[in-house]
C-alpha cells in the first residue's frame, strides 16, 4: 500500500490522460519489427548489462559518468510498471484500405492479388468494419470500435498469410504494391484503380495517421489500452501530425550499419527488389523540387530521421539478444514515465548542443551543426554550415535583391554577371532566396558540389577548436549532426580527432576511404549516435519538481509518523 507521499508523486508524474505512443522509423531491415516485438512482450524486458551496451568504448575518461547514469537507470527500471504495447502497423493499415477497395469492387483484379479473394471470403464476417470505416470520423461508438479492431486484426491475418508464402521476387513485388497503395491513399484518401485515377485531393494527405488515431481510440475504448507502438513511419509529414495529436508521442529512429542491413535484406529479397525499395525510401524516384506533390505524399526516410526524438543504433552481438534495442526502448519508457529520473549522457549533451547551433545556419538546403570536445570533455569548438565571415548567408538574400540592388557586400562578382543574373531573374519566386550551388549546377549542367558558398559545420568547429588550443586536437571528439564529407574527414584526420559521432548519413566514401585508412585506421572510432535528442531532450530530462523536493517530502512524512 502506498503512503500519501508516494500517491502524490505518482499523481504528479502520471497526470496525463493521453495514450503513450511510440513511433518507429528506419530503412527496411534496420530492426523496427524486432523493436516492435520487444515492446509488445507481455513480460517486462530485462535491462542489458552496462558492458553489453558500451563494448565499443575503450576510454573510461569518456564513460565513467555514463556508468553512473546507467546504474541510476537500472534502479528506476526496477520500480517501473510494465504494460505491453499494442502494435499499430502502417503496412497492415494500408493493406486494410486495399482490402476495403476489393470488397467494394472499386479496384480491378491484379495478378499480384492472386488468391486474396478466397481469404476475403473466409474472413468476410470479421471484415465488416472495413466497409463502414471512415478515418475522418472523430468518435466511435463501442460497437464501431469493436468492429474496427476485428477488421484490423483480420486484415493482419490475411496480410501475414500471403507474405509468408512469397518468394524473394514476389515479396519485392508485394512491398512495391504496398508502397504504391500508400502513395495513393495519401493523394486520394483510398486505394484506386490506377487506370481511372480520380482528381487528387490535398485534404486527404493525413488519412493514414487519422486511421492510426482511430485504431488507438478503438483499443482504448474496447480494451482500455494505454501504450501503443506505430511501426513503421516512413512519411515525415505523418510524424508532424502525430506529434500535434499526442502530447506523449515520441519518434524512435532505428539505425544499422549498411553491410549488416543488406545481408539481412538479401535473405528475404532479391537484389533488384532491395534496390527499388531503398530508392523509394530515400525519395530518389522523383525530384523534390520538380514534383512537390509526390514528395509530400510518398516515403522519405532521410527526412523522417531528422525528426526523431531518439536514435538507437542496432548493433550485432554474439548473444543475438538485441541489447541495444532493448536498452534504448527501456530508457525511453523510464524517462517518459518519470522525466528527469536520469541525466543525459555525454553524447546526448554534446549532440543536443550540435542540434541547437545548427539553427544558426543560413543554408536553405540543409542545416548542420558540429561540436568538438577535448579529451577532458571541454567544448573547444562550435560550428554550423555558413559562408565565410563577412559574407551574407543564402537565407538572407533574395532573387529580387540580386536583380535590383546587387551590391558587392551581398553578392559576388560572379553572381552579378549578366548570364547568372538572367538565370535568377527567370525563377518564379523573386522575393525568396536561391541556392547558388543548385542554380550554378543547372546553369553549367553539373552537380558542382564544390561550389557551395558555405563552409561545412565541421570545418567551422575545427577551425575554432584550432584557435582555442595550442596543441593538435589529439584524442578529441567531433560531434556532427550529419556524417562528415570527404573534405571535412581529411581535416579531422589531420588534426588528430580520435572519435567522430554523427546522426544523419552523408552518402559518400569519406568513412571507408579517408577515415578507415593509414596508421590510425584501427584507433579512430566512427560511431552512429544513440540517445535522446531535439525537443524530447528537454521534455524527458526536465523533472516536474526537483529531486531534492521529492526526497524532502518523504523525510517529512517519515518524521510525522508516531
Amino acid at each position: 500500500m502506498n503512503t500519501p507521499a508516494q500517491d502524490y508523486i505518482k499523481a504528479l508524474y502520471d497526470s496525463s490522460t493521453e495514450p503513450f505512443v511510440l513511433g518507429l522509423t528506419g530503412f527496411t531491415g534496420v530492426g523496427s519489427s524486432t523493436t516492435k516485438e520487444i515492446l509488445r512482450a507481455e513480460i517486462k524486458p530485462d535491462l542489458p548489462g552496462y558492458k553489453a551496451i558500451h563494448t565499443a568504448r575503450k576510454s573510461r575518461q569518456i564513460t565513467r559518468m555514463d556508468e553512473r547514469v546507467y546504474k541510476r537507470l537500472r534502479y528506476r527500471w526496477e520500480s517501473t510498471d510494465w504494460h505491453a504495447f499494442v502494435s499499430i502497423e502502417i503496412s497492415k493499415i494500408i493493406f486494410a484500405f486495399f482490402l476495403r477497395a476489393l470488397l467494394n469492387g472499386s479496384i480491378p483484379k491484379d495478378p499480384r492479388n492472386k488468391g486474396i479473394q478466397g481469404k476475403l471470403d473466409d474472413e468476410e464476417e470479421s471484415l465488416v468494419g472495413l466497409k463502414h470505416f471512415t478515418p475522418t470520423q472523430r468518435s466511435l461508438t463501442l460497437a464501431q470500435a469493436t468492429e474496427l479492431i476485428e477488421a484490423y486484426e483480420a486484415s493482419k491475418r490475411i496480410y501475414t498469410h500471403f507474405k509468408e508464402k512469397y518468394g524473394k521476387k514476389e515479396l519485392g513485388d508485394f512491398i512495391e504494391l504496398l508502397q504504391d497503395l500508400g502513395d495513393q491513399i495519401r493523394r486520394f484518401g483510398k486505394a484506386i484503380d490506377p487506370n481511372k485515377p480520380p482528381k487528387i485531393d490535398p485534404t486527404q494527405i493525413f488519412v493514414l495517421p487519422r486511421a492510426m488515431s482511430q485504431l488507438i481510440q478503438a483499443y482504448e475504448q474496447v480494451h482500455q489500452q494505454r501504450n501503443f507502438v506505430i511501426d513503421a513511419i516512413k512519411n515525415p509529414f505523418e510524424v508532424e501530425f502525430l506529434r500535434r495529436h499526442y502530447s506523449k508521442f515520441y519518434l524512435i529512429a532505428i539505425l544499422r550499419d549498411g553491410v549488416t542491413r543488406e545481408t539481412t535484406l538479401l535473405r528475404k529479397l532479391d537484389l533488384e527488389s532491395r534496390k527499388k525499395i531503398e530508392k523509394r525510401e530515400k525519395a530518389e524516384v522523383f525530384s523534390k523540387g520538380q514534383s512537390l506533390r509526390e514528395h509530400i505524399t510518398s516515403q522519405d526516410l532521410d527526412e523522417c530521421l531528422t525528426k526523431a526524438d531518439m536514435f538507437i543504433y542496432n548493433q550485432e552481438s554474439e548473444s543475438r539478444g538485441f541489447e541495444h534495442l532493448r536498452f534504448g526502448v527501456i530508457k525511453m519508457i523510464a524517462l517518459a514515465q518519470r522525466p528527469g529520473c536520469v541525466t543525459p549522457t555525454q553524447d546526448e549533451r554534446c549532440m543536443q548542443l550540435a542540434m541547437t547551433v545548427r539553427l544558426g545556419s543560413g543554408c536553405i538546403s540543409r542545416q548542420v551543426g558540429a561540436i568538438v570536445i577535448d579529451k577532458e570533455r571541454r567544448v573547444i569548438g562550435v560550428g554550423w554550415n555558413d559562408p565565410p565571415k563577412g559574407q551574407v548567408p543564402c537565407a538572407l538574400r533574395t532573387c529580387e535583391e540580386l536583380g535590383n540592388d546587387a551590391t558587392p557586400e551581398v553578392f559576388s562578382s560572379f553572381e552579378r554577371r549578366q548570364e547568372f543574373m538572367a538565370k535568377i531573374q527567370s525563377l518564379p519566386q523573386q522575393r525568396e532566396p536561391f541556392c547558388f550551388r543548385t542554380q550554378y549546377g543547372i546553369l553549367r549542367e553539373a552537380k558542382a558540389a564544390e561550389y557551395t558558398r558555405a563552409l561545412h559545420a565541421e570545418e567551422n568547429a575545427l577551425f575554432q577548436a584550432s584557435r582555442n588550443v595550442t596543441t593538435a586536437l589529439l584524442d578529441s571528439t567531433l560531434y556532427t549532426t550529419a556524417s562528415t564529407c570527404t573534405l571535412c574527414a581529411k581535416k579531422a584526420y589531420q588534426l588528430g580527432v580520435a572519435r567522430i559521432v554523427y546522426i544523419d548519413e552523408y552518402y559518400d566514401i569519406a568513412i571507408p576511404q579517408t577515415l578507415q585508412a593509414g596508421s590510425r585506421h584501427e584507433t579512430l572510432r566512427i560511431e552512429r549516435f544513440s540517445g535522446i535528442i531535439g525537443q524530447a531532450y528537454h521534455k524527458l530530462y526536465t523533472p516536474p519538481m526537483p529531486e531534492k523536493s521529492i526526497i524532502d517530502l518523504f523525510y517529512r512524512e517519515a518524521s510525522a509518523l508516531p
